[in-house]
């Protein structure tokens, strides 16, 4: 009886080694046949952060607006390499290794940029074993996403330059130049709607001189235009019919450097002048503003009497209406390098003035006043950026130089953006630097760039700089974009 247990049990157990050798044999089999074929299982796919794809083995992934470049070490028995791009048919096999490098390294190029795309890098044995890695990356916004060209020559306008680009309340653009005709220079105006296209164009038929230090635009409450140069104010309405021209005949009036539209949608020219202090010829130069009506009147004119380190030749740079206060402010320069700020009433009458005192090794002149969001002001300066308050007290300075660096060397251009910073082109070492800078005086962007003379900076809504060059294109930067070396 224990014989046949014995013998019962023998053969159980030699029936079970039997199932698992029948079971190891025929896993070994399955795999030796999978091990001939392209695995079918998807790897991880790598994010876009991510600057190393992995699955069987690694690939080093990068991307520049246009190109997407890998570099991956040799994959043992693998005889040659193939790479797949959106799981297309798209193949490239013609892969070889820099006999001078112990790694492949390989380029995609002409890609579109700002776009996802996935690739896939296939190692391949002589026997027609398979190993491969698979990721996602996307490629960089482009530097310079779009560039438009005001073209005139269909309009028969001998173009010389644009002198001014600004914004419309319809969400569009007015853009004013010059054009040439036997030697004399007229002014053309054009309005563009949103998408840049031309919708009409205004010719001011008598000749003018080519630079305008006052070349301004206001649009009124009925649609129609209101240009002012130096000694002019033009009315254009909102079809594009030049309504009047005419002339501020004002002897004392050298000319006006800057104007701004009251609430009541009279306009105030401010300049300089020279005020005769007595009848043998002494005197001095003086802010002198001009107020206008809409139709073109003048309303009233007056000296703005200050002291002469307050406002000397050409002082008077840029004015603004605080519609809180209902004063205006105007910032302006003396020779000797100081900067100054003048409040006065809606009638020209003097309130205020400060002085703002900078090192006399460097020349700064105020250029722009803008409002901030939060109810204080920016004093633009082409070699200091200075925030103030109503009284015009210093919030903070971004001080010309830092470590030797010019923040903001021959500042040109500058204008407020989307999130309520300030945006400033600088010349900057023969070419231009846009900085955007936030309510706290922190720069937080640097955007080097080499375009020619600009007229305008600003962003568009989906927030891309537009800088407008002086011969009429219209460039579209990515801050963020990829710039070429």
């Amino acid at each position: 009886m224990k014989i046949n247990l014995y013998l019962l049990r023998l053969n159980y157990r030699n029936s079970t080694n039997m199932k698992k050798i029948f079971i190891y044999i025929f896993l070994c089999l399955l795999l030796a046949q999978c091990s001939k074929e392209e695995i079918v299982v998807e790897p991880e796919i790598a994010k876009q952060a991510e600057s190393v794809m992995t699955g069987d083995f690694s690939v080093e992934i990068s991307s520049t607006d246009k190109d997407i470049y890998l570099k991956w070490y040799p994959v043992k028995n693998a005889k040659s390499y193939e790479i797949i791009v959106n799981d297309t048919m798209t193949v490239y096999d013609k892969i070889d290794k820099n006999e001078y490098l112990d790694y492949y390294d390989y380029r995609l190029k002409n890609l579109k940029p700002n776009t996802d795309y996935k690739v896939t890098v296939r190692a391949i044995s002589e026997d027609l074993n398979v190993k491969l890695v698979s990721g996602k990356t996307r490629t960089m916004k482009s530097f310079i996403d779009q560039v438009i060209n005001i073209e005139l020559d269909k309009y028969d306008y001998r173009l010389g330059e644009f002198m001014f680009f600004g914004k419309t309340k319809d969400g569009g653009y007015m853009a004013i130049g010059y054009y040439e005709i036997l030697g004399d220079y007229y002014k053309v105006a054009l309005k563009m709607n949103s998408a840049y296209n031309i919708e009409w164009t205004c010719s001011i038929p008598e000749p003018d001189s080519k630079e305008q230090p006052n070349l301004n635009m206001f649009e009124i409450s009925n649609g129609d235009y209101i240009l002012t140069t130096e000694k002019t104010v033009i009315r254009i309405s909102k079809n594009g019919t030049l309504l009047w021209k005419k002339s501020i005949n004002d002897q004392e009036l050298e000319f006006s450097t800057t104007s701004v539209l009251l609430p009541d949608e009279n306009i105030i020219l401010g300049g300089y002048a020279w005020k005769e202090l007595d009848n043998e010829g002494h005197g001095s130069d003086c802010f002198y503003l001009v107020k206008v009506s809409p139709d073109g009147n003048i309303i009233w004119k007056k000296y703005v009497d200050i002291p002469n380190k307050l406002g000397v030749a050409k002082s008077l740079v840029d004015i603004i209406y605080n519609e809180t206060t209902r004063t205006l402010l105007c910032c302006g320069w003396s020779t000797d390098n100081d900067c100054s700020l003048i409040q006065l009433d809606a009638e020209g009458n003097l309130l205020n003035k400060l002085k703002y005192e900078y090192p006399k090794d460097q020349v700064n002149t105020f250029i722009k006043i803008l409002p901030s969001s939060d109810g204080n002001y920016y004093l633009i300066g082409n070699a200091y950026v200075v925030k103030i308050d109503n009284k015009g007290s210093v919030i903070w300075e971004q001080k010309g130089r830092d470590n030797g660096e010019w923040l903001y060397a021959s500042a040109i251009l500058c204008n407020m953006i989307n999130d309520n910073s300030l945006l400033v082109v600088s010349y900057v070492d023969l070419s231009y630097e846009a900085k955007v800078v936030d309510v706290n005086g922190n720069i937080i962007k640097k955007v080097p760039f080499n375009f020619p003379r600009g007229m305008y900076a600003g962003q568009d809504p989906i927030g891309r700089y537009v800088y407008v060059t002086r011969s009429g294109s219209i460039i579209f930067i990515n801050p963020d974009g990829y710039i070429s070396q």
